[in-house]
């Protein structure tokens, strides 16, 4: 294939936005038969001819297409491989494009979800946009807002959203994740300990130093835990604890620490772990009349607390790279 042929259509925004929502839910062939139709009775907004290089190998490549400069509106371009057949039986693709001076942006918030429309060029708000969600309108505000309020039990997914102001429309596919409203009066504070080595690899008999921090997450606020004890050990590619230290965090809830990898260790892939104070019990913020401590009888667990590196035989490159300059923007 050293030719493909692009054709694109100016088509009705009802057209594209109800059958993107449906594409995105049900994935049926019916909505690639619609667009396949409606290039075969409508007249081509503007043609173009994209010629490829013959590689003459059997590698896969990619390309950049240049489309032409469009008015505002919405646009199916559909490619093909041949000049004036369009067929579902012949290789062909297609996608909605919007040519539009509007965007979109959208956030998440405690029991509601917001979106803003800006002119995309100058950035000032839209006032009045009319915007269509999952069969739900809404109108931006004087500083370009829409606000959503998200129920109890409100599931979302990818979802398709159309903002509509004066001759203007642009369409979007969005992802919310699903919404679980959450009782938070019993819900017990996350912790987890930030764990960085000085580099990423090392040879065997070379020093690791390593630093952690350990934070906690409670009533929704972020910060940093001093003054406890946590359990740190290294294991090698198969396993197995080459290292383990009782360490303390600081007024800054940080720990530091040292170790050296033995000289005729195996290479691979190693982790650094850190875990619950073994010896909690022995420390001064332990109450033995009620039998628990401030800390770690508050949370569950600690939470992704651990961080690879790889140990490796290797030597320094003495050999140069370089490279060609790029002719073209057809690449590998």
């Amino acid at each position: 294939m050293d030719t493909i042929y692009s054709k694109l259509y100016k088509i009705p925004n009802k057209l594209a936005f109800d059958n993107d929502s449906e594409y995105y839910y049900s994935r049926k062939n019916k909505v690639d038969s619609l667009y396949v139709d409606f290039a075969n009775k409508n007249q081509a907004y503007k043609t173009f001819i994209s010629i490829l290089p013959n590689k003459k190998d059997y590698f896969e490549y990619s390309t950049e297409i240049s489309i032409p400069s469009l008015e505002t509106g919405t646009y199916l371009m559909m490619v093909t491989t041949k000049k004036d057949s369009l067929s579902e039986t012949l290789p062909y693709g297609y996608a909605i494009l919007n040519a539009s001076e509007l965007t979109i942006s959208s956030s998440s918030l405690a029991n509601s979800e917001r979106f803003q429309i800006l002119h995309r060029k100058t950035g000032k708000p839209i006032e009045n946009a009319e915007i269509t969600l999952n069969g739900i309108s809404l109108k931006t505000n004087a500083t370009g807002y829409a606000i959503n309020p998200i129920k109890e039990n409100d599931r979302f997914g990818y979802r398709t959203i159309q903002a509509v102001y004066e001759n203007d429309t642009i369409t979007e596919k969005i992802y919310s994740p699903y919404y679980n409203k959450e009782d938070k009066s019993h819900k017990k504070p996350k912790a987890k300990v930030n764990l960085f080595t000085d580099r990423a690899i090392y040879r065997p008999g070379q020093s690791v130093f390593f630093k952690g921090i350990l934070v906690q997450t409670k009533n929704e606020k972020l910060s940093v835990v001093p003054n406890i004890f946590i359990n740190v050990f290294v294991e090698n590619t198969n396993g197995e604890e080459i290292y383990s230290a009782r360490l303390k965090t600081n007024e800054f809830g940080s720990v530091a620490g040292e170790f050296t990898i033995p000289k005729n260790s195996l290479t691979g892939d190693f982790q650094i772990i850190a875990e619950e104070d073994e010896d909690y019990k022995t420390d001064e913020h332990y109450n033995k009349t009620t039998e628990t401590h401030p800390f770690w009888d508050e949370i569950d667990k600690l939470e992704n607390s651990q961080a690879r590196f790889q140990v490796e035989e290797y030597k320094r490159p003495k050999f140069e790279i370089s490279f060609e300059l790029i002719k073209d923007n057809f690449i590998a």
